[in-house]
C-alpha cells in the first residue's frame, strides 16, 4: 500500500500518457490511480491530523529520492479533501509548513470556496495576509486560474483586494492577473 500511495502522490497529470493509445484511457489510469491511492491512505491515516502527518512524510519521502514533485500532488490532495482533512491541514499550512505543502493550499482553498464560504473567507484573508508569500501565492492562485473566474464571489473580492496589497511582488502579479482576466 505505501507504494500505491506514494505512486498516486508522486504521478503527475501526463505521467500515464506514454503507455496507452489515447489520452482518454491515459487519464483514466491516472485517475484510477488516485482513488486508489487515497483510499489506501485514508486507510493507513484515517482522520485529518494523520493524513497531514502523512502527507508531511510524503513530502520528506520525494526528497528523500530526489523527486520534484512540483504539482504532481495536487489531484491526490484534492481528491483527499474532506472536511475533516481541510480542518487540519490548513492550520498546519499557517504554521510555516514546507513551502511546496503551504503553495498546497489551493486545493483546500477550492475546496472550501465550493463548500463553506465563511470558512473560505476567513482563511483566505488569513493566507492573503500571511507572512509566508506561499500562503499568499496559494490564495492567489486559488482564484487567479480554474473555473472560479468563471463565477467570482464576493468572497473572492475580500481576499482580492488584502493579496493586491501583499509586500510580496509575485503575489501581488498573481492577484492582478486574476483580477484582469
Amino acid at each position: 500500500d505505501d507504494l500505491l500511495i506514494f505512486d498516486a502522490f508522486s504521478t503527475g497529470q501526463w505521467d500515464h500518457d506514454g503507455f496507452y493509445e489515447n489520452l482518454a484511457d491515459a487519464d483514466r489510469s491516472r485517475k484510477e490511480l488516485i482513488t486508489r491511492g487515497v483510499a489506501a491512505f485514508r486507510t493507513k491515516f484515517p482522520d485529518g491530523p494523520r493524513q497531514v502527518d502523512g502527507l508531511v512524510q510524503l513530502m520528506k519521502d520525494a526528497k528523500d529520492c530526489g523527486i520534484e514533485l512540483g504539482s504532481n500532488p495536487y489531484s491526490f490532495i484534492e481528491e483527499l479533501c474532506s472536511e475533516d482533512f481541510v480542518r487540519a491541514f490548513l492550520p498546519y499550512a499557517m504554521n510555516d509548513p514546507h513551502p511546496l505543502l503551504a503553495y498546497m493550499t489551493i486545493v483546500p482553498f477550492r475546496w472550501l470556496r465550493a463548500s463553506d464560504l465563511a470558512q473560505y473567507r476567513k482563511v483566505g484573508i488569513e493566507a492573503a495576509t500571511h507572512k509566508n508569500r506561499m500562503l499568499a501565492l496559494g490564495a492567489a492562485e486559488s482564484i487567479a486560474s480554474g473555473p472560479n473566474l468563471n463565477a467570482p464571489l464576493v468572497e473572492d473580492v475580500a481576499i482580492l483586494q488584502l493579496l493586491a496589497r501583499h509586500p510580496d511582488e509575485s503575489v501581488r502579479h498573481l492577484t492582478f492577473t486574476a483580477i484582469r482576466r
